[in-house]
């Protein structure tokens, strides 16, 4: 994915300078560059993310593993219907990937709390738990970054930005558990 998003970078410089793409063409061409770094990192996520389940999977199921589960459904079908979107120039589906932000963000406030519970009740989950919040978190970012494409998206095929406040629901950095 490193490789893909410099060969992309080189290609879009390449572009810029030869060929001095106007309007559609060059927010196209900005857009390709954006995207591909979006992509590179939720490729990073995700292999950090694998790394983290390793030790997960060892565990006895805790709280919050379905939630993260289903979490990571979301974000695998968010970051799907993004290059969808992409592909078929729909903006549209790039606005439904925008508002589908909120889901992820929603799920990761459920987990964060019940991890934070888990490790309270019973501290020897402290481990598995602290990777399932990394995880949550990942994946939080995830639906972020397919936002980010899906704002691009909508800028090339309509030469306007989103006019409304991004969806934003992600409340983990307020969140306290009580004993």
């Amino acid at each position: 994915v490193d490789a893909i998003n410099d060969d992309i970078e080189e290609r879009v410089m390449n572009i810029l300078a030869l060929r001095q793409p106007l309007a559609v063409d060059l927010r196209e061409t900005i857009a390709a560059l954006k995207i591909a770094r979006e992509l590179e990192r939720i490729g990073d996520l995700a292999r950090n993310t694998a790394k983290r389940s390793r030790v997960i999977i060892e565990q006895e199921p805790l709280e919050g593993m379905e939630e993260i589960f289903k979490m990571g459904y979301v974000a695998v079908k968010i970051v799907e219907d993004v290059i969808q979107a992409f592909e078929n120039r729909d903006v549209e589906k790039a606005i439904e990937v925008w508002n589908a932000d909120e889901e992820i963000d929603e799920f990761c406030n459920t987990v964060f709390t019940q991890l934070l519970s888990g490790m309270m009740v019973d501290n020897s989950n402290i481990n598995a738990c602290t990777q399932m919040t990394f995880v949550a978190k990942n994946l939080e970012r995830v639906g972020d970054h397919a936002t980010n494409i899906a704002e691009s998206i909508h800028y090339v095929l309509t030469g306007e930005k989103i006019d409304e406040l991004r969806p934003k629901s992600d409340k983990t950095s307020s969140t306290t558990v009580t004993i």
